[in-house]
């Protein structure tokens, strides 16, 4: 019985581990648009429930089944601005972490109203 539970284990491990595995084969820049993309839905629908837009991005409640890390394909923190009541921009400094820049470097942003 102790050899199964251990298998088990194992196992469940292994799983677990897979997801981490896949997130680390997706390119970064690829991983942060996709990050992007999710953490815009999750502030639509602290919206919806809320009627109002998050403090802070470590205020939304994670969304089961989704990669709902705030960080972009580099391991930065995604920045989170909010101008007015619902307008939203969420962006990340690309490859070098600066403004600005071309290819890998370059910025990434989502502007959007949350309300919509």
């Amino acid at each position: 019985m102790k050899g199964l539970a251990a298998c088990l284990g194992a196992l469940r491990n292994a799983l677990l581990a897979l997801p981490r595995f896949f997130i680390a084969t997706i390119p970064p820049r690829d991983l942060t648009v996709t990050r992007l993309g999710v953490t815009r839905s999750r502030i639509r629908a602290y919206w919806q429930a809320h009627g109002r837009l998050p403090p802070s991005l470590s205020d939304l409640p994670p969304t089961p089944g989704r990669d709902n890390a705030t960080v972009d394909g580099w391991g930065r923190r995604i920045l989170y601005r909010v101008t007015g009541d619902s307008i939203v921009t969420l962006s990340s400094l690309g490859a070098d972490g600066a403004v600005g820049g071309t290819g890998q470097d370059e910025d990434i942003s989502v502007h959007f109203d949350a309300r919509d």
